[in-house]
């Protein structure tokens, strides 16, 4: 039932937005319907039994799309409908209080079906006079509740008629037979290997039914090849965009707001924010300067997370994975694809010769606050599964025959990144050929020897990890003191003129340095500054990135 406040108060524009999002939908499975047709022509000169069974198969999902686009083609006039009565008697409530205040008319109370009492006498002093007009607002509220009780019930109906069946979202009993029938989705925590091995044994009509109707899935399930996973989540990405978006609009619709709700509101703006940022860059016309870029997970719960690869990681020569640190949410996204993007140009210029592609792994619940949340290894420890997983799957779908072998892949941490890098390597043997720590307070160890690359020695567990850090980086007054830093140097040069900086314990001076191998930064270089190019220049720190990922040695 519609009650007197929630018509008072309704974000009505909330069924504008509906309607436009359904009819988004309905356009895109009319889109997808045409991509088949276009598939189906193509197969014309094409004979045999193979020829007719991929022809049913496509016909039956072309008919299905079509069934589908018919039926969702009915759902925004049915919202707009609503959209439009509700406004309307939105706006008839809202004069009729404003007229009656405006008269000096006191609300006391107004129930949920718009019975209206009265607080005092009218301004003239009369009671009788404020009883009637109470009674009189009681019957305009109640006829006006009447009848957006009655829109409301009509648009229910309407859309009840367009069950699931009907608009394409579940199988009649024969697409059930053809299709969904033989497919188990494999659960959570299947390898790689199997989940690329069952994808592989999948029919086309099979796969396109996935792709319409579990993509949140196949978008997010290690194994499944990079196009494929970029396809899913970008059917997906502007339903969870635009249920953001609602979010917003309602909360600044609140008058007066509360501090949670303020609290909330930023978060929810810092969110869309970064998913409207991804959504440009996904959108963006590839070029040497921004490779095409691949979604290949999003969720919008809580902070948010997600991991968007610039350039195909399955088809490239050399593959890095890069993971942020500290404040890592989906709000950051845009910028931490634009540090991918200059990987990719630092990439290009050590060795023109080989195609790079640089993953930004945003796929973790990353500390927020560095003085309350960074010191702890929790979130780390808790990545650190994951990233290994995702890792694996990047050998897996990696196209080595098309290729001529496997890619080269590298694992970049930045700050507490790093920490979530060293820790993954540290438990477990990771699917990448170098490790680089960029600014990283520590990784779990105190040498290198206690990282694991697959298939690496641990002695030469010294020539595969790379770090470096800034002069002017805060984060070095932590690294200098602690074993564990890819950054420690023993003690040696740690003596500061600063006399607020603390200097290493005495205990420390002749405990043999981390190892590794060095590279540098720019002179002032600070914690955020490592990606930099300016003027055409980039920070050695990012042309030393880029020779490590082709390869190549770091000017130290």
């Amino acid at each position: 039932m519609v009650t007197f406040n929630q018509l008072r108060d309704l974000d009505v524009g909330i069924y504008a937005r509906q309607a436009e999002k359904w009819t988004t939908i309905a356009r895109r499975a009319g889109e997808r319907g045409d991509d088949v047709q276009r598939h189906l022509d193509a197969l014309a000169d094409w004979i045999g039994p193979a020829s007719d069974n991929a022809k049913a198969e496509l016909g039956v999902l072309r008919r299905s799309l079509r069934d589908m686009t018919d039926e969702l083609d009915k759902i925004p006039p049915v919202v707009t409908t609503l959209h439009d009565t509700l406004s309307e008697l939105q706006g008839s409530l809202r004069r009729t209080i404003d007229e009656a205040t405006g008269k000096g008319f006191q609300f006391h109370s107004v129930g949920d079906d718009g019975t209206v009492t009265a607080r005092a006498p009218l301004p003239d002093g009369s009671a009788n006079g404020a009883k009637d007009l109470a009674a009189q607002l009681t019957t305009t509220f109640q006829d006006l509740l009447r009848r957006a009780n009655e829109a409301d019930a009509t648009a229910a109906t309407e859309l009840r008629k367009l069950t699931a069946l009907a608009a394409g979202f579940a199988p009649s009993s024969d697409y059930n037979a053809a299709v969904w029938g033989s497919i188990t989705v494999p659960a959570r925590g299947t390898s790689p290997e199997n989940v690329l091995k069952w994808w592989d044994g999948l029919s086309i009509q099979q796969r396109e039914a996935l792709l319409f109707n579990r993509a949140e899935v196949i978008g997010a399930m290690d194994g499944i090849p990079a196009a494929v996973r970029d396809r899913a989540n970008r059917s997906i990405l502007p339903g969870m965009t635009e249920h953001v978006r609602e979010e917003v609009a309602i909360l600044e619709a609140r008058h007066p707001i509360s501090a949670a709700d303020q609290e909330r509101l930023a978060q929810l703006r810092d969110k869309l924010n970064g998913l409207e940022g991804m959504i440009d860059r996904l959108n963006l016309p590839p070029d040497h300067t921004h490779p095409q870029a691949y979604l290949l997970k999003v969720e919008t719960e809580g902070l948010g997370r997600t991991i968007v690869a610039v350039g195909n990681p399955d088809t490239a020569t050399n593959v890095a994975t890069y993971v942020p640190g500290t404040g890592t949410r989906v709000g950051s996204a845009p910028s931490n694809i634009d540090r991918a993007d200059n990987m990719v140009l630092a990439a290009a210029d050590a060795d023109p010769r080989e195609s790079t592609a640089v993953v930004t792994y945003m796929d973790y619940e990353a500390p927020q606050n560095v003085v309350t949340e960074s010191p702890f290894p929790g979130y780390a420890e808790d990545a650190a599964g994951d990233l290994r997983e995702f890792q694996h799957g990047l050998r897996v779908t990696h196209d080595d025959a098309a290729m001529g072998g496997p890619s080269h892949n590298t694992l970049i941490g930045h700050s507490y990144g790093g920490e979530v890098v060293g820790l993954t390597a540290r438990e477990g043997a990771v699917d990448a050929d170098a490790l680089v720590f960029v600014a990283t307070p520590t990784v779990g160890v105190e040498h290198p020897a206690g990282l694991q690359l697959t298939g690496v020695d641990p002695e030469q567990m010294d020539q595969r990890v790379y770090h470096t850090i800034g002069d002017d980086d805060p984060m070095r007054v932590l690294t200098d003191v602690d074993r564990s830093s890819p950054h420690y140097s023993g003690g040696a040069g740690v003596e500061h003129s600063d006399p607020r900086l603390p200097s290493p314990p005495l205990e420390h001076q002749a405990v043999e340095p981390f190892g590794g191998t060095e590279f540098a930064a720019d002179p002032g270089t600070a914690h955020s500054d490592y990606w930099d190019i300016e003027n055409d220049r980039m920070n050695a720190s990012l042309e030393g990135m880029g020779n490590i990922i082709v390869g190549m040695q770091p000017a130290g």
